[in-house]
């Protein structure tokens, strides 16, 4: 997706359908275990599964059962007053969480045991709301602003030299340094939004996909490029910043949207050197909520892509509801957080992918769903920290 539009369209690789399985119903009968699923990743076999409503971790065996919780609402070791991101090592001897109000990163070991816990990396103008993150086997790990979801940016084109679009950290917290640089876009507010990153260690090599090129590439632990960049397919120009949605004026801001609907999202490594990617597809204009707490979104068909080194498209599997973000065991399982569009609920699925392992199940397990939020946080609200804010992850959204 390049604003530009030199970026040439292809055409979309036929998507193949997967029955997708809901756990409560069709295994257990359980009710829902997770609320606001937010996050996940794959530690070893096991599922790891952040839940935004309850404070916790979700621990889930590799058949989809609920094993155990880690963390709790609170401020001391192990509670958490805003979890938001969690991230597997892919040795399976470790995993970082992150909690955005009291802004720190918390480690725990394979077990789940509490280690240590360092103040979160700064973000522009102290905007809290964090970005993405990765961790490594070796302790290092990485955070990008860029993905925070509401603010932040740089106003000032001079603060704009020396920065990256990833930021990486030694176990204890110490800067090592940065890769990449971002595209430079005119607009300060766009040039933060249109280089969002996902990103996702494979032992030592930092894998990481900028949205507005569909783009991967690959950085050593020295931070040196690793083979030529992939480039994705893309299917549609993906960014319209003209058109603006209004809505009710509010602490004395009038909050306007601009459109931004990216081709892929989201980043995890397979096996085979392959990648599995978040692709959205067929952008459309709906309503969201009713009365005075109603707005217009644009909502997009949502895939999984399975791309090789090359970029190439081995295969696509549609996804209901919206998809918000994905993880990987390094292998074939892949795991996915989806959102429905009448009732916002979140919905956790995982998968072998089809005709790729040969031990795995073809059917993937919905772990779990859940009612949500009813005032979520970040959604509609008003801010002085600039003329833009990302109002939703998923759907790319910009207020004004």
């Amino acid at each position: 997706m390049l604003l530009d539009g030199r970026r040439e369209l292809s055409s979309a690789v036929p998507a193949e359908p997967l029955p997708w399985t809901d756990l409560r119903s069709d295994f257990s009968g359980r009710d829902t275990l997770l609320l606001i699923p937010n996050s996940l990743c794959f530690l070893d076999r096991s599922l790891l599964v952040s839940d935004g409503a309850t404070e916790r971790i979700d621990w889930f065996d590799e058949s989809g059962g609920h094993v155990r919780s880690v963390g709790r609402d609170g401020e001391g070791p192990g509670e958490f007053r805003r979890l938001e991101t969690v991230r597997c090592r892919d040795d399976g001897t470790g995993f970082m969480a992150v909690d955005a109000e009291q802004w720190t990163v918390q480690f725990f070991d394979g077990q789940g045991r509490y280690e240590q816990v360092l103040e979160a990396p700064p973000i522009p103008q102290g905007i809290p709301f964090m970005g993405e993150f990765a961790l490594a086997r070796d302790g290092r790990w990485v955070d990008s602003w860029f993905s925070a979801d509401l603010g932040p940016y740089l106003k000032d084109p001079a603060a704009w030299d020396g920065v990256r679009l990833v930021r990486v950290w030694g176990p204890d917290g110490a800067t090592i340094g940065g890769v990449g640089e971002p595209t430079p876009y005119e607009d300060v507010v766009l040039r933060r939004v249109f280089n969002h990153v996902s990103a996702d260690f494979v032992g030592d090599t930092l894998w990481v996909l900028t949205q507005a090129d569909a783009t991967i590439r690959g950085y050593d632990a020295s931070g040196r490029p690793v083979g030529e960049p992939i480039t994705l397919p893309v299917y549609h120009r993906g960014v319209d910043p003209v058109v603006m949605v209004g809505r009710p004026v509010a602490f004395g801001y009038r909050q306007n949207r601009a459109v931004y609907q990216p081709n892929v999202t989201g980043l995890a490594a397979l096996s085979g050197g392959r990648f599995a990617v978040l692709r959205f597809r067929e952008w459309r204009e709906v309503q969201r909520g009713t009365g005075d707490g109603g707005y217009k979104d644009f909502w997009p068909r949502s895939f999984v892509d399975v791309v090789d080194r090359r970029g190439r498209v081995e295969a696509s599997y549609e996804l209901p509801g919206r998809a918000v973000t994905l993880a990987s065991d390094k292998g074939d399982r892949v795991a996915v957080i989806t959102e429905e569009l009448e009732t916002a609920v979140r919905t956790v699925l995982v998968s072998a992918l089809p005709g790729v392992d040969p031990r795995a199940s073809r059917t993937p397990v919905l772990l779990a769903a859940g009612p949500p939020d009813p005032a979520p946080r970040g959604r509609g609200e008003a801010s002085d920290a600039g003329p833009f804010r990302l109002a939703s992850a998923g759907g790319g959204a910009l207020q004004q």
